[in-house]
């Protein structure tokens, strides 16, 4: 997670999205087990398909549960049961 100072809006994220920073961006990281057993591994076998990274930018808001999170846990719970 990277995130910014409380009550702003224009920084945060690492990256940037048409010129446009967050005020938290989250990195999920996966990796191929036919590269290795660990990201290291994988990410030291230096093949193209070892890794795969989802970056997800937030904004602040004052509604309830944050429904992005809610529907990124939902899909890993059935992704790891496929």
């Amino acid at each position: 997670f990277h995130w910014g100072r409380t009550g702003r809006n224009d920084e945060g994220s690492e990256h940037y999205l048409q010129g446009r920073r967050y005020p938290l961006e989250a990195h999920f990281v996966h990796y191929n087990a036919m590269h290795g057993s660990s990201v290291a591994e994988a990410a030291g076998s230096g093949k193209i398909d070892a890794l795969l990274v989802v970056g997800v930018f937030f904004e602040l808001g004052v509604s309830g549960e944050p429904q992005a999170l809610t529907t990124i846990a939902e899909n890993v719970i059935k992704a790891s049961k496929a």
